[in-house]
């Protein structure tokens, strides 16, 4: 395999997690013993995903007819002063 790295037994378990994202990325890794192969980890192939047809949500998707509206308490909360004006002197 041409984008393979070669490691120890004793490498790849102590740097497993390296290992696994070199595999994450794409990368093979041959796990030797004493310099004769032992295993190889490859990457899991992914089935691509389906294309999803325009439209094929069409009919099951309601939009509220309000949907633009904002509600009075939002749009209140959004005029009002954001500081609104301090009382001097001492809380009591």
């Amino acid at each position: 395999m041409p984008d393979e790295a070669k490691v120890s037994v004793r490498d790849f378990r102590g740097r497993l997690s390296e290992h696994l994202r070199r595999v994450q990325r794409g990368q093979s890794v041959l796990v030797t013993s004493n310099g004769e192969p032992v295993a190889r980890l490859v990457p899991v192939e992914r089935p691509a995903a389906a294309p999803r047809p325009f439209g094929f949500m069409k009919g099951r998707i309601r939009v509220a007819p309000d949907f633009r509206e904002t509600p009075p308490d939002i749009l209140a909360t959004m005029e009002a002063d954001p500081f609104p004006p301090r009382r001097r002197g001492r809380a009591a």
